[in-house]
C-alpha cells in the first residue's frame, strides 16, 4: 500500500461523519437505479423495490466492508473500546481508584530511580568533550590516591605534553560584606586555565588571564552565577567592581552560566563554591611538602588515557631527585573525571536499588492481574453476550487488552507526577551525589515511563484477556444465568 493511501487512510478518521453520508447517499443511488431497472422490466413498484435489494447485497455488510477499505479500522476499534475502558472505570471508582495507585506507586518509583540512574551514570558529564577531563593524582599505592604538592603540580604543568590545560585545585573560605551584611562563602583555589579544563565560557565577563597568577599581580575572582544571583541581584555592574575577601579587595572579572557549578556536591571538597579565585604560589608554597593540591586537566586532542599516564609517569622520573626518600615508591595516576565523581559503592548501591523498584513493580502487577481476574468473574455474562452476537476471540482479547491499556496509562501518569515528588525527597538523601549530576524528568526519562506503563499494561492484561477471550457463547451463557441470574427451577415428579 502506498504512502498516499496510508494517508487517505488515515484522513478518514477525522471525516467520518461526512464519509457517512456520502456512503448512504451512494447506496440509495445504487438501489435507485436498480428499482428503474426493474420497473423498465415490468416489475410492479413493490417487486422492483425487492429485487433491487436482493440484487445488490446486505446494505450493511457492504457498508462495513467499504469502511475496512477507506479507513484503519483497527484504529476505529482501538478509540472505541478506550471510550468503553474509561465508561467502565467510571462505573468502578473503587476498583479505579486501587489499581490506578498500585500502578502509580510501582511505575513511580521505578521512573524516579530511572531518573537518578540516568543523571549519575548513564549522562556524560555536561562539558564538552568530557571523556578528554581527567584528575592526576599521587598514588601512595596502585589502589590508593592522595592530593599532590605545589612542586610536583608545577613540574606536571611545565613538563607535561599531554594537556591541553591543567589546573590545581583546593579550597578556599572567606568573608565577604555583602549588603552590609558579613557573609561566610565557600570558594577554590584554581590556575588560570581552570575553566578551559571543563570548556566554561562565563555568562558575564572573562576567565583568568595567565599574568594573573603570579605573585604581586591585581587579585581578580569569578563569581557563580548562583551568588550573583541570590547576593548581588543579577546586577551586571559588578563587573570591575572591588570585592572584599577576608578584607582583601578581588576585582570581579566574570560571572559563570547557570549549571552544574551551582549544584550541591557529597565530599567535603565539592561543596559548591561561590567564587573563585587563583593560587600565586609563594616561594614557601612551593618549596613545602604538604599535599593539599588537587589537579584536574583536560587531555589533548588524540591523547589517550595510558598516553597521559605514560607522559606523566616520565615527568616523576625526571624529578626523581627532587622526591623525598620517603615517597621514592609513589606513583602518578591520571583516572577519568567521571570515575572520581562516581565510585564502585555508588554505583552498585544505585543497581541494587533500581532492582528493588523493580522487583516492587512485578509485585504491583501481579496485585493488579489478580484484580482483573477476580473482575472478570462478573463480567462473564457480558463476554457470553458478545460472543453470542459474533464476536470473534480475537476481538474479545483486544478489547480487553485496550482496557489494561488505559489503565496502565492513567496509573503510569499519576506515576510521573509521582515521580517528581520521588525525586524532590531522594535527591538530598543519596550519599555521594556528583555535582555533575543532574536528576530531572527529561524527555529520555518520560520515554523510561512511558515504555513502563505499556509494558506493564501488557503483563497485567494478557492473563485475564486470555482467560475471558476462550469462553465460548456456548458455555458462557448458561453458566452466567446460573451465576448471576434467577435460581433454575425445582424438578417436578409427574405422577402416573
Amino acid at each position: 500500500m502506498t504512502i498516499r493511501r496510508h494517508l487517505a487512510r488515515l484522513l478518514a478518521l477525522f471525516r467520518k461523519s461526512r464519509l457517512e453520508h456520502e456512503l448512504d447517499d451512494e447506496v440509495l443511488a445504487h438501489l435507485e437505479l436498480a428499482e428503474r431497472d426493474a420497473l423498465a422490466r415490468g416489475l410492479t413498484p413493490a417487486e422492483a423495490r425487492r429485487e433491487a435489494r436482493r440484487s445488490f447485497g446486505g446494505v450493511e455488510q457492504m457498508k462495513e466492508s467499504h469502511r475496512e477499505h477507506r479507513s484503519t479500522l483497527w484504529i476505529e476499534n482501538l478509540v472505541k473500546d478506550a471510550r468503553y475502558a474509561l465508561a467502565a472505570l467510571r462505573r468502578e471508582p473503587l476498583f479505579a481508584s486501587v489499581a490506578i495507585s498500585v500502578l502509580a506507586l510501582g511505575i513511580g518509583a521505578n521512573t524516579a530511580m530511572f531518573s537518578l540512574v540516568d543523571g549519575v551514570l548513564l549522562k556524560p558529564l555536561p562539558f564538552p568533550n568530557p571523556e578528554r577531563v581527567v584528575r592526576v593524582w599521587e598514588a601512595p599505592t596502585p589502589t590508593s590516591s592522595n592530593s599532590t604538592t605545589t612542586r610536583t603540580f608545577l613540574e606536571l604543568k611545565q613538563q607535561s605534553r599531554a594537556f591541553d590545560a591543567l589546573s590545581a585545585e583546593s579550597l578556599s573560605t572567606a568573608t565577604v560584606p555583602v549588603n552590609g551584611e558579613p557573609l561566610r562563602l565557600n570558594g577554590r583555589y584554581v590556575s588560570w586555565d581552570h575553566f578551559a579544563v571543563f570548556g566554561i565560557q562565563p555568562l558575564v565577563g572573562r576567565t583568568f588571564r595567565p599574568e594573573e597568577d603570579q605573585p604581586g599581580a591585581t587579585r581578580v575572582v569569578i563569581l557563580s552565577h548562583a551568588v550573583w544571583q541570590r547576593h548581588f541581584g543579577g546586577d551586571p555592574g559588578i563587573l570591575g567592581r572591588d570585592l572584599l575577601l577576608d578584607d582583601e579587595p578581588h576585582q570581579v572579572i566574570g560571572v559563570l552560566p547557570p549549571g552544574a557549578f551551582d549544584r550541591h556536591r557529597a565530599r567535603p571538597l565539592d561543596e559548591p563554591a561561590s567564587f573563585w579565585r587563583l593560587n600565586a604560589f609563594t616561594e614557601q608554597e612551593t618549596a613545602a611538602g604538604m599535599h593539599w593540591l588537587n589537579p584536574v586537566g583536560r587531555l589533548k586532542p588524540g591523547v589517550t588515557l595510558q598516553q597521559a599516564q605514560q607522559d606523566v609517569l616520565a615527568v616523576r622520573a625526571r624529578i626523581a631527585d627532587q622526591i623525598p626518600a620517603w615517597k621514592k615508591d609513589w606513583s602518578v595516576t591520571v583516572e577519568p573525571f567521571d570515575q572520581l565523581l562516581v565510585g564502585d559503592a555508588l554505583r552498585q548501591s544505585m543497581y541494587v536499588a533500581l532492582g528493588a523498584v523493580i522487583l516492587v513493580l512485578l509485585i504491583a502487577c501481579a496485585n493488579i492481574t489478580n484484580l482483573l481476574l477476580a473482575r472478570s468473574a462478573a463480567r462473564r455474562k457480558e463476554m457470553a453476550v458478545r460472543v453470542a452476537l459474533g464476536a470473534t476471540r480475537g476481538r474479545i482479547m483486544a478489547q480487553l487488552l485496550v482496557e489494561s491499556l488505559v489503565l496502565g496509562s492513567l496509573g503510569g501518569v499519576a506515576g510521573i507526577a509521582l515521580a517528581a515528588v520521588f525525586i524532590e525527597a531522594a535527591v538530598p538523601l543519596v550519599p555521594a551525589m556528583p555535582f555533575t549530576a543532574e536528576v530531572t524528568l527529561n524527555l529520555r526519562v518520560l520515554a523510561f515511563a512511558t515504555v513502563t506503563a505499556m509494558v506493564v499494561s501488557v503483563l497485567v492484561g494478557v492473563l485475564p484477556a486470555m482467560r475471558e477471550s476462550v469462553a465460548s457463547a456456548a458455555r458462557a451463557l448458561p453458566a452466567t444465568s446460573l451465576t448471576h441470574g434467577s435460581a433454575p427451577p425445582p424438578r417436578t415428579r409427574t405422577e402416573y
